[in-house]
C-alpha cells in the first residue's frame, strides 16, 4: 500500500481504524464525520499534506513526529481537552480546532509556516500563543464564553484578520507591530476600555458591537480606516485625529454603523462639510453627530 495517495472515508459510522506503517505515498487522509473516539497514526506518512478528522468524537489523537509535509490539520467539532502537536510541523499552514473542549490551550513554537488558526466555540479559559507567528494571516478566537483575558504576542506582522468576538473579554492587549491588520472584530465582549496601539496603518474595519465602552480613542496613524461598528455600547465620547474626522470614507461608514446614545438610533445622519469652527475649535465634520445626540467627537491635534 505504499503507493496509496488518498484515503477518503468520510461520513460513515466508523468507530475504530488502524493503519499499517509505511504509507509514505499518502498525501490526503480524510476520516471526517465518523464516530471515532481515539486515533493513533503510525510513522512513515512522510508526504501527508492534509489530515481531516473533523466531526468525530475524538478525545485522543496521537500523531507521529515525521509529518513534515503536513499543511492542513482539521480537528474541528471533536471532544478534545488536550492535544500534543508533534515536532517538525514546519509546513503546517492551517489549524482548525473549533468546537472542542479545550479549557487551557498553548500553541507551541516552531509552527513557522502557520497562516490560519481557529480555536473558537468552546469552553476555553486561557490561551497562549508564541511570539514569531510572522506568517499568520487569519486568527479566530471567537465564541468562547469563559475567556476573559487575551494577550496577542509580538511578531504577527502579516496578520490581516483577527476575529476575537463573542468571548467575555474584559481585557485585551494588542502588540504594536500589527502593521498589516485590516479587520479587527472585538464584538460581543465585556470591554469597558480599549487601548489601540499605534501602527494599525492598514486597519479598515474595527468592530466593537455589544461591549461596555463609554469612550474610544482612535490612533492618528489609522489612516485607512473606513468602518467602525459600535452598536450596543454606552459610548459617549469618540476621540479621533483631524485627518480621520475629515475623511469622507470614514464618515460615511460611521454614519451607518455607529451607535448613538439615547432612545433614537439613526443611520441616515450626514456630517456637515464646512470649514466653520465651533467654540471648541473643531470643524463641523469633527464634531459630528449634530445636535440632538449625546455622542461627542474630539479632535487630536
Amino acid at each position: 500500500m505504499t503507493n496509496l495517495s488518498t484515503f477518503y472515508f468520510a461520513g460513515n459510522p466508523l468507530t475504530d481504524v488502524t493503519f499499517p506503517p509505511g504509507l509514505s505515498g499518502m498525501t490526503e487522509l480524510n476520516l471526517s464525520q465518523n464516530l471515532l473516539t481515539s486515533l493513533t497514526l503510525p510513522a512513515g506518512m512522510t508526504h501527508l499534506e492534509e489530515l481531516d478528522l473533523s466531526g468525530n468524537q475524538l478525545t485522543n489523537v496521537a500523531l507521529p513526529n515525521d509529518l513534515g509535509s503536513l499543511s492542513v490539520l482539521d480537528l474541528d467539532r471533536n471532544r478534545l481537552t488536550t492535544f500534543t502537536f508533534p515536532a517538525n510541523l514546519t509546513n503546517l499552514n492551517f489549524i482548525h480546532l473549533r468546537s472542542n473542549l479545550f479549557t487551557n490551550f498553548a500553541l507551541p513554537s516552531g509552527l513557522t509556516a502557520l497562516t490560519f488558526l481557529n480555536i473558537g466555540d468552546g469552553p476555553l479559559r486561557s490561551i497562549s500563543l508564541p511570539a514569531g507567528l510572522n506568517q499568520l494571516r487569519s486568527l479566530r478566537i471567537a465564541n468562547n464564553p469563559n475567556l476573559t483575558n487575551l494577550t496577542l504576542p509580538r511578531g504577527m506582522t502579516n496578520l490581516t484578520s483577527a476575529n476575537l468576538s463573542g468571548n467575555r473579554l474584559s481585557n485585551i492587549l494588542l502588540p504594536p507591530d500589527l502593521n498589516r491588520l485590516e479587520s479587527l472584530d472585538l464584538g460581543g465582549n465585556l470591554l469597558t476600555n480599549l487601548t489601540l496601539p499605534s501602527g494599525l496603518i492598514n486597519l479598515a474595519g474595527l468592530f466593537l458591537l455589544g461591549n461596555q465602552l463609554t469612550s474610544l480613542t482612535l490612533p492618528p496613524d489609522m489612516t485607512n480606516l473606513v468602518a467602525v461598528g459600535c452598536f450596543v455600547n454606552p459610548l459617549t465620547t469618540l476621540v479621533l485625529s483631524e485627518a480621520l474626522a475629515a475623511s469622507t470614507n470614514l464618515s460615511v461608514n460611521l454614519t451607518t454603523v455607529i451607535h448613538m446614545k439615547g432612545t433614537n438610533q439613526r443611520s441616515d445622519l450626514k456630517p456637515a462639510r464646512t470649514s466653520s469652527e465651533n467654540s471648541c475649535g473643531c470643524s463641523q465634520a469633527a464634531k459630528w453627530p449634530p445636535l440632538g445626540s449625546s455622542l461627542k467627537w474630539m479632535r487630536l491635534r
